[in-house]
């Protein structure tokens, strides 16, 4: 029970870590929104608009401009290295980046097939399921196997490529599954490629 709490626990932090520094940069980018807005608030007539406050309405759309802007930024060459980059950085120092980021592309449907393949792994007399990573040359295919319910911690494994049979499902339902601890997984049995 005591480690059923203390992973729980973890697991949940581990879960809100991620929107919790989405939520403290979107806070701070309106703060700093606000602060540029507000010398110009007395020069324009109206206080608020649809009982919104102009200032806050002004700092909102200035800042989904910089998100804009940013995107755009987003897509040359210089700023995906330094994304590249940062993002090693983050995922290295906040264990539950890589998957948050990789369900929210699912989610987005900007989803890569190449993106943590759902996968099953035959070990002598049971098959496990399991999130193809790599192949490595030699034809070993890397896997990491998730923990059920904290589908976010698990083990990595080097299995030979025979033992891995592709699932016909996507990450989203995957997830579902073993969050459910098994529970809808015979359902993916049928739907091997």
């Amino acid at each position: 029970m005591k480690k059923f709490l203390i992973t729980t626990l973890v697991g949940g932090a581990l879960f809100l870590i991620p929107l919790a520094f989405l939520t403290w940069v979107l806070t701070r980018g309106f703060q700093l929104m606000i602060a540029l807005v507000e010398p110009i608030a007395p020069y324009i007539p109206v206080d608020s608009v649809a009982g919104i406050g102009l200032v806050s309405l002004l700092a909102l759309i200035l800042l989904v401009f910089v998100c804009l802007i940013t995107g755009l930024l987003a897509r040359a060459k210089f700023a995906q290295l330094f994304y590249r980059r940062s993002d090693a950085v983050i995922g290295a120092m906040v264990p539950s980046y890589i998957w948050t980021k990789v369900v929210l592309k699912n989610l987005s449907g900007e989803g890569n097939d190449d993106d943590f393949k759902p996968v099953l792994v035959t070990m002598d007399d049971l098959k496990q399921i399991a999130f193809e990573m790599e192949r490595a040359e030699d034809g070993t295919v890397v896997v990491f196997f998730p923990g059920a319910p904290e589908v976010q911690s698990g083990t990595v494994g080097f299995v030979d490529p025979e033992r891995v049979e592709p699932l016909n499902t996507n990450l989203l339902a995957l997830n579902n599954v073993l969050r459910k601890m098994g529970k809808g997984g015979a359902a993916l049995l049928n739907q091997k490629k």
